[in-house]
């Protein structure tokens, strides 16, 4: 069995990378595939184009504000945790162009704004996204 130890994932998540702080933590015995890691803290959501939730873990609603801009609640205050989406269908299709970005819902301690843009982001578009919320 591989271990790591440190601190190097908190930094790795802190910079954008989910990616690079799951291939930090300590790998199963004998390799065998798992479900991914989360902490009792973090929180996660599925968002249709439409701003409806597809699936989700700690979300208390979405919903789409304007062409290319959501907001999603969760049932704790996310103010001050790490905010990942990127763009990417709720199905097995490839997923669309564009741009993403996040930051906190401003007057809700819960909330976590997030806006899509076309690929060249000179226009806001309806676009569906996953979103990661890290509070661990």
């Amino acid at each position: 069995m591989t271990t790591r130890t440190g601190t190097g994932w908190r930094a790795a998540l802190a910079c954008g990378s989910l990616i690079a702080a799951l291939a930090l933590l300590p790998a199963a015995a004998e390799d065998k595939p798992q479900a991914p890691r989360t902490v009792a803290g973090d929180r996660w959501a599925k968002v249709n184009d439409d701003g409806s939730l597809a699936r989700g873990k700690g979300v208390v609603s979405s919903g789409q504000i304007n062409p290319g801009t959501y907001q999603v609640i969760f049932d704790i205050d996310v103010s001050e945790c790490v905010y990942i989406a990127s763009i990417a269908r709720n199905t097995a299709a490839e997923p669309p162009a564009g741009q993403i970005g996040v930051a906190a819902l401003g007057g809700n301690a819960k909330g976590v704004f997030i806006r899509t843009n076309r690929s060249d982001g000179s226009t806001p578009v309806d676009i569906p996204f996953h979103l990661f919320v890290g509070c661990g």
